[in-house]
């Protein structure tokens, strides 16, 4: 086993140590993580993309965290660990997983009524306020216009 020191690095700056304790990992999978980083960096070089922030999780730890390339491609500032990016449509699906987790829960259902979680939610027809439920948002099939 190797020690893996993981922290925060710019383009010319050295490994900023993130941990009290460093992990304990595999050759193999140092080994990866370079190979990853180096796929990375050679698509940024390529012009694919300008630039990454990048994690790695495993066993619920942070293993690998590390900022490539610039923000915008007519801006040099740089990415770092604390780049914050906007997620887009990524966040429909975290929160369909989110949701799904409290209805297997028993939390919530996908038949409530919007009406119950938003009492102050309403709209103009007060029927169609009354059936609308949390599976019509989590799927996208309200029939409301953007």
């Amino acid at each position: 086993m190797l020690f893996f020191l993981f922290g925060t690095q710019s383009q010319s700056g050295p490994v900023t140590r993130m941990v009290a304790e460093p992990l304990l990992i595999d050759i193999a999978t140092e080994q990866a993580l370079l190979e990853f980083q180096d796929f990375v960096q050679s698509s940024i070089d390529r012009g694919r993309v300008p630039g990454a922030a990048v994690a790695v999780v495993r066993s619920g730890q942070i293993i690998y965290l590390k900022g490539f390339g610039r923000k915008e491609i007519s801006h040099d500032e740089p990415i770092d660990t604390h780049t914050v990016f906007r997620l887009g449509s990524v966040s429909k699906s975290v929160t369909s997983i989110l949701v799904g987790r409290l209805v297997e829960e028993g939390v919530i259902s996908w038949e409530d009524p919007i009406s119950k979680y938003l009492p102050a939610f309403k709209l103009k027809d007060h029927e169609a306020t009354d059936s609308l439920r949390i599976r019509h948002l989590i799927s996208h099939t309200t029939g409301l216009p953007y």
